[in-house]
């Protein structure tokens, strides 16, 4: 019978953030989800405290030194920058962390799920007085959301669907209500102080995205294949999903198998011939030793007939040397009881690494394009969203449009950030330097209405990334050819 994660269950699942972090030695790449600061309590006191790294990309936590009070308190207590109000004037918001924890109630059997929306007196009270009860939960440094009421996102993730709900508080984070609850809460508080409403394609995309990562994550550090999963998410200024807890999860019954990426069958070496050549029997060595490092328990292996990318001639591969002649025989794919000298299969085994190389640079690359994808549409989104909220321009004649020079650099030079303002209708309004040294923002003057021009950048700029990704692919299968037949040749 197996062994039951501590993190299955309903309520908040302080133990999640433990299954974000990488494993020791794990070769995969990051998980690339950003969190806000978030410190666990257990028995009654802080026990963990995670951050987003993001240099690395990837979850890390701090050392066991930084739990102290003050500490939190000085990382924690700061106010939130100063929001704009409809009005023009700036407001302070006072909220500065949130702790959300599991209630039980007088007369329910089932316990509910609270968030206490926090001051920095309500922190210091929390985490200094005595007689505060702190139960399990989890608290976390408060951020502005994206617009100026709180939104939130649910994805409700199942083996062959996620659903994803957004929440939006009627209040906006400005307004000054008896309780601080009653202009945050979304999920976590009565219906009658949030409204559902409907959340962009990019954003759901961008969400399941995110959400399909977590689940392989979790599964591999739990060693458990999750069924279902309910996360919560909160888009940030920058339109980035920043993942705040986990309330339900569920695994399945039978323990979950590692997918392998590949086998190699060490060969199996008999009393080599003394009168061999020396020169031989050294390669066969050299070559012996470098199959057996990928064979190791815990390298990461595919079983026979799975369904990873691999070159045909390194398939269902058996190696084995001969006493009198000191030859090899392969037994693959490609014809079977072709005999291949040692120099050729050593030639074999550096196109294998040349292939786990290429395979790895792909998928940098590609995370690379879909991330260039999602800044430019942001920068393109803030620009256009300044113009609609009336903070840029004025009065009834064109409206100036500020593109900063980061944009031709995702989108890879003048010519294509040119190719972009022509096609949704944007005319320019003097001559800018927009080479890739620039570091001056291109003032842009147009008439189109805003909203046509968001829904034609979105696509102009869905379009030209998708091409990327294309000849991305494109490259990746003629290198896919040209490393199946180098690898091919020398069974010829």
């Amino acid at each position: 019978m197996s062994t039951r994660p501590p993190i299955e269950g309903d309520g908040v699942r302080v133990n999640f953030f433990n299954f974000l972090l990488r494993t020791p030695g794990e070769v995969a790449p990051p998980l690339r989800v950003s969190i806000p600061d978030t410190i666990v309590f257990e028995h009654n006191c802080p026990r963990s405290w995670f951050y987003y790294d993001v240099e690395n990309k990837e979850i890390r936590k701090r050392a066991g030194r930084d739990l102290q009070a003050g500490t939190i308190l000085a990382e924690f207590g700061t106010s939130t920058p100063g929001v704009s109000s409809g009005s023009g004037a700036s407001t302070s918001i006072t909220t500065v962390a949130t702790f959300t924890y599991l209630r039980h109630e007088d007369g329910s059997n089932e316990p509910a799920v609270t968030t206490l929306y926090l001051t920095k007196e309500g922190l210091e009270k929390l985490l200094i007085t005595t007689s505060v009860v702190k139960l399990e939960g989890i608290l976390q440094k408060h951020f502005l959301p994206i617009e100026l009421n709180e939104c939130v996102i649910q994805a409700t993730w199942g083996a062959k669907l996620c659903l994803i709900r957004r929440r939006m508080n009627h209040r906006t984070i400005t307004d000054r209500p008896r309780l601080l609850s009653e202009k945050h809460c979304t999920f976590d508080g009565p219906d009658h102080l949030s409204i559902e409403v409907s959340t962009a394609k990019d954003t759901v995309g961008d969400i399941t995205h995110i959400t399909e990562r977590i689940v392989e994550h979790v599964a591999r550090t739990a060693r458990m294949k999750p069924v279902s999963m309910m996360l919560y998410f909160k888009l940030d200024q920058q339109r980035k999903p920043r993942l705040l807890w986990c309330s339900s999860l569920r695994f399945d019954k039978h323990p979950y198998t590692l997918p392998p990426a590949c086998v190699f069958v060490s060969p199996e070496l008999e009393s080599p011939d003394t009168t061999a050549d020396d020169t031989a029997l050294d390669d066969m060595a050299i070559a012996q030793s470098k199959l057996e490092r990928r064979s190791r328990p815990g390298s990461p292996t595919h079983a026979d007939g799975g369904g990873g990318s691999q070159s045909p001639s390194l398939m269902s591969t058996a190696y084995h040397t001969s006493s009198s002649t000191a030859t090899t025989h392969y037994n693959g794919t490609v014809g079977g009881g072709v005999i291949l000298p040692p120099e050729a299969m050593l030639k074999v085994e550096r196109i294998s690494e040349q292939w786990h190389t290429f395979h790895d640079e792909t998928d940098i690359e590609a995370n690379l394009i879909q991330e260039q994808r999602l800044n430019a549409k942001q920068i393109v989104d803030d620009a256009l969203y300044a113009v609609l909220a009336g903070s840029e321009g004025g009065g009834g004649g064109p409206t100036a449009i500020r593109l900063p020079p980061e944009l031709s650099h995702l989108l890879g030079g003048e010519a294509r950030l040119l190719s972009l303002t022509h096609s949704i209708g944007l005319v320019e309004s003097g001559s800018s330097d927009m080479g890739p040294n620039s570091t001056t923002h291109v003032s842009i003057a147009t008439a189109p209405p805003v909203a046509v021009m968001m829904t034609m950048a979105q696509e102009w700029l869905d379009k030209h990334f998708a091409h990327r990704m294309a000849s991305l692919l494109d490259r990746a299968a003629t290198q896919v050819q040209w490393v199946a037949l180098q690898a091919v040749l020398p069974l010829l």
